[in-house]
């Protein structure tokens, strides 16, 4: 993925996403290389210690999903999720 499409994914502006690719990248969580098919272009991607950094925090994210998601049945949970899809899906086409 490159910078743009991870600012469209994030809905910020490219520029936005520079600071953060910068820091990420100096930290060693990802790596920037040249697009075979577009020369012009950088690609990113996660390193082994990026995928080791999320590796470790993903079960944090998931108990703090639970926590915000407490109190809602499981239909609940399946609408909320859908609503949140339809917005992401809304966004993304501006």
């Amino acid at each position: 993925m490159s910078s743009a499409d991870l600012a469209r994914a994030s809905f910020v502006r490219a520029q936005s996403t520079a600071d953060l690719v910068g820091a990420l990248e100096r930290h060693g969580l990802i790596e920037r290389r040249v697009d075979p098919d577009n020369r012009r272009r950088l690609l990113i991607s996660l390193t082994d210690e990026g995928r080791a950094f999320l590796a470790e925090y993903d079960p944090r994210v998931a108990e703090l999903e639970e926590e915000m998601l407490t109190g809602l049945d499981a239909g609940d949970r399946k609408a909320f999720r859908s609503y949140l899809g339809t917005g992401r899906h809304n966004l993304s086409q501006k």
